[in-house]
C-alpha cells in the first residue's frame, strides 16, 4: 500500500472513531436528559393514613341481595410537581373481608378484581394547587386502574372533616363503577354491573405550616379523628 493510501485510510479511521465519540456522547446526553425527567421533584403535601382509612364495595344479586367487601389496607398521598397538584389512592385487594371465604375467594378471581396479577386498585386526579381539602368540591374527575385497565371515573365527595388548623382530615368518597367497563364479564344475569365502592380516607398534612386562611367549620374536629 503506498503512502497516499496509508494517508487516506488514517483520515478514515480518524472520521470514523471522531463519529462514535460524538454519537456516544450523544446517547449519553439523552439518558442523562430522561434519566432527569425521570426524577422529576414531587413535593408531598399530604398522606392518606393507612391505619385507619378504608375502602368498601358493594353490588347485588338477583336485584336484591346485597354482596358487599371491606378492605382495611388503603394508602396514598397529595402531592404537587411541575404538572400541577394530584391525589392517589392505592387499595390493596390483599386486606380484603367478606362474610364469607367462599365469596372473599371469588371476589379476588379472574372473574372479579383478579388479584393474583392485579393487587392494586389504584384511583389518580387532579386537585386544586392550593390541596386544601375543603376547597376539593363536589367531585374528582380522574382515572382508575382496576384489573390492569384504566377509565376515566368521576368520584363524589363528601364535606370534608378537618381540625381547626386543617391539618388532619377525613375525606368521604363515591363512585359507581361499571363491572363491564373494567372486564368483569361473568354472571352478568345475576350480579349488577354497578358496582358502588366507598373510600374513607383520614389525611394528615406534611408540610410544617397550615394554610394562614385556615377556617374552623362546626363538629370537624370531632370527626377528623373518629372512626
Amino acid at each position: 500500500m503506498d503512502a497516499a493510501a496509508v494517508a487516506k485510510r488514517q483520515r478514515f479511521d480518524a472520521l470514523a472513531g471522531a463519529r462514535q465519540i460524538v454519537l456516544g456522547g450523544l446517547l449519553l446526553a439523552a439518558a442523562m436528559m430522561a434519566s432527569a425527567a425521570g426524577e422529576a421533584p414531587r413535593t408531598a403535601l399530604w398522606s392518606i393514613d393507612s391505619s385507619s382509612s378504608q375502602a368498601r364495595f358493594e353490588l347485588r344479586a338477583l336485584g336484591l341481595m346485597v354482596i358487599e367487601g371491606h378492605i382495611d389496607s388503603v394508602e396514598g398521598e397529595v402531592w404537587r410537581d411541575a404538572d400541577g397538584t394530584w391525589v392517589q389512592v392505592r387499595v390493596a385487594l390483599s386486606t380484603l373481608r367478606m362474610s364469607s371465604e367462599r365469596r372473599a375467594r371469588w371476589a379476588l378471581s379472574e372473574e372479579f378484581f383478579h388479584a393474583a396479577a392485579h393487587p392494586i386498585l389504584t384511583y389518580t386526579a387532579a386537585v386544586p394547587a392550593d390541596a386544601r381539602m375543603d376547597r376539593l368540591g363536589s367531585a374528582l374527575q380522574g382515572v382508575l386502574n382496576l384489573r390492569g385497565i384504566e377509565a376515566p371515573i368521576r368520584v363524589a365527595l363528601l364535606s370534608p372533616e378537618c381540625d381547626e388548623q386543617q391539618r388532619n382530615c377525613r375525606l368521604r368518597a363515591h363512585a359507581e363503577v361499571s363491572r363491564r367497563r373494567f372486564g368483569m364479564m361473568s354472571k352478568r344475569l345475576t350480579l349488577s354491573d354497578s358496582v358502588s365502592l366507598d373510600l374513607r380516607l383520614d389525611l394528615r398534612r406534611n408540610d410544617p405550616q397550615p394554610p394562614a386562611d385556615a377556617k374552623t367549620t362546626s363538629g370537624r374536629s370531632r370527626g377528623a379523628t373518629s372512626k
